[in-house]
């Protein structure tokens, strides 16, 4: 008796393993079939390695769905009619999002194959997946949950309304919207307001009503401004001062370099001319008269540098004392502004203090 038991537990699993596998093999050549009929007429504008990728596409993604692996399958027969499109394609990218749930997608691809215009040459298969897509979608509609999400409170016009982290569209709040059954949490996103989330559990086919509150929020008080910096010491720096005294140096002493220099050539001149009797009319040579007026000349040249050169130096040594006196001052006058004093005050018949604490 058991043997036969064993025997029949075989023969069933035999028997479920071999419908599963001629399951497999009818689903893929009815695929194979209508790519191979489409194609000849419709593919002019592809390349032969676009159309036999996306029959071999198409040949992979019906192993993955009789296999069970619907979002596999979805994925090769969506890239299959990235590279030709044929209605057989969207039927099993419809028949995969309904297998996963996703039922809003689902309705879309049947909705989309049943509003193609076929021609009267259009290939068996293509119709036959467009009245399949006609049928098979009857029953997504009552499945399909409704849910109205309403938005109340300050701000409600400009806030954004988040299902499990990703926006409802504005012009959907307010009316009932297709959703796939499941559980969702509806959050708002709205500036200056807030509203408790708000999580519900949609059966297929069910009506539901979420509302979300919002309340205004406080502003946070704002942070006290950082105290002020101590002010700066108002003194100007002594540099400019110290530069332009340098600079009256240097002037000064490039005058005393040429009057030397004027004073030279000019005695020079003078010796030379007493020297060879140039007083006298014709007691001087052609030669020692030239010489004579070039040392004059070299000598009043150097004159005029020293002169330049002593009003320069005086200029800027006055300038570098003003300013150093100036800047002493200034500073002087900050530091007893900011700095805590006091000095006495005498008037006529008073007598007071007076200062900074």
């Amino acid at each position: 008796m058991s043997g036969l038991l064993l025997r029949a537990s075989w023969s069933g699993v035999a028997r479920s393993r071999v419908a599963s596998w001629v399951s497999r093999l009818a689903l893929q050549a009815a695929l194979a079939g209508a790519l191979v009929v489409a194609l000849p007429d419709d593919a002019v504008a592809q390349t032969a390695e676009e159309v036999a990728g996306a029959r071999e596409l198409a040949r992979q993604g019906a192993e993955a769905f009789a296999a069970g692996e619907w979002q596999q399958a979805h994925d090769y027969f969506e890239r299959a009619e990235s590279l030709f499109h044929a209605p057989p394609h969207l039927l099993y990218m419809a028949r995969s999002k309904e297998k996963l749930g996703e039922l809003v997608e689902a309705l879309e691809l049947y909705n989309k194959i049943v509003r193609e215009q076929l021609d009267s040459t259009a290939p068996r298969a293509f119709v036959d997946a467009q009245e399949s897509a006609a049928e098979e979608m009857k029953a997504i509609e009552p499945r399909l949950a409704r849910v109205t999400v309403t938005l109340e409170g300050p701000g409600a016009d400009r806030a954004e309304v988040l299902a499990n982290g990703k926006p409802v569209p504005a012009a959907l709040l307010g009316v009932p919207r297709p959703m796939d059954p499941g559980t969702y949490e509806f959050t708002v996103v709205a500036e200056g307001a807030e509203a408790e989330p708000v999580v519900v559990t949609i059966d297929a086919g069910a009506r539901e009503s979420v509302t979300l509150r919002l309340t205004a929020v406080e502003a946070a008080p704002l942070a006290p401004p950082p105290p002020a910096a101590e002010p700066a010491d108002s003194g100007s720096s002594p540099v400019p001062a110290y530069v332009a005294l340098g600079a009256g140096a240097v002037a000064l002493g490039v005058g005393t370099f040429f009057l030397i220099d004027h004073l030279g050539k000019k005695g020079d001149a003078d010796d030379l001319f007493n020297d060879r009797g140039c007083a006298l009319d014709g007691a001087c040579t052609v030669a020692e008269q030239n010489e004579i007026k070039d040392l004059s000349s070299e000598a009043a040249t150097s004159g005029t540098l020293s002169i330049v050169g002593f009003g320069v130096g005086a200029a800027a040594v006055g300038a570098g004392l003003f300013l150093l006196l100036t800047n002493d001052s200034s500073t002087e006058t900050a530091r007893q502004h900011n700095e805590p004093h006091v000095r006495p005050v005498l008037g006529w018949r008073s007598v007071g203090l007076s200062g900074r604490f």
